[in-house]
């Protein structure tokens, strides 16, 4: 069964192809052999870090490497204290580390883009898909326990709505926000708890227009 699901992946001619099977199977391996058969650029995403460890330990020696978020490097000169989530360059100062090769993370990154086969996890390729370097993309996307990329998509989705979009969109003024974010000002709560249900009555009006038009919402 595997050696028929490994060519049913290397002779599709569909972009995306599922692939559904039991534990034990060996998906891992599957995906893996995809991709060096194919002679592709590959990278497999997870969603957890016990399973890029098991990656790691199944296939490093085949030249397959690991890329995590920069918390998980130690920044040079502090490694007991900070990581490189922590660098001056995440403040928006220079950083020479980078330039000499000494920032750990982007050797990593450098690395991770110029192997055959690479892991990763679904929250650090989606935050560098958003970013203007990015990354080089693979031949060969792997997803890992797709059933939970949704998740993991949504996770990775933010949206902020200040003072000034919340006037503009609703065209209401809004009181200003409590300052320390584990406490809810009684009259914040009030105007949110009104305006949500004056939303919801604006909503049903939509939808009566929509149905005196013959349309129907998804």
């Amino acid at each position: 069964m595997q050696d028929r699901a490994i060519m049913a992946g290397l002779q599709s001619a569909s972009r995306f192809v599922a692939q559904c099977a039991p534990v034990g199977f060996g998906k891992s391996v599957n995906a893996i052999m995809q991709a060096v058969l194919g002679g592709w650029k590959c990278v497999v995403l997870t969603a957890t870090k016990g399973l890029q460890d098991q990656y790691v330990r199944e296939f490093g020696e085949m030249g397959l490497v690991d890329q995590r978020g920069r918390d998980n490097y130690a920044f040079p000169g502090d490694p007991e204290h900070a990581t490189c989530d922590e660098g001056p360059c995440m403040g928006g100062m220079r950083c020479g580390l980078k330039k000499l090769g000494q920032c750990p993370y982007a050797n990593s990154v450098n690395q991770f883009n110029k192997s055959k086969l690479a892991v990763t996890n679904y929250a650090w390729w989606l935050a560098m898909s958003q970013s203007e370097k990015g990354v080089v993309l693979p031949d060969l996307l792997v997803c890992d326990e797709a059933h939970d990329a949704p998740n993991q998509l949504e996770n990775a989705l933010e949206m902020y709505i200040g003072d000034a979009d919340i006037k503009h969109l609703l065209r209401v003024d809004c009181p200003p926000a409590p300052v320390d974010e584990f406490f809810v000002d009684p009259a914040w709560a009030a105007w949110a708890v009104a305006c949500a249900y004056g939303l919801g009555e604006r909503i049903k009006e939509m939808e009566e227009q929509f149905k005196g038009a013959g349309l129907t919402r998804d």
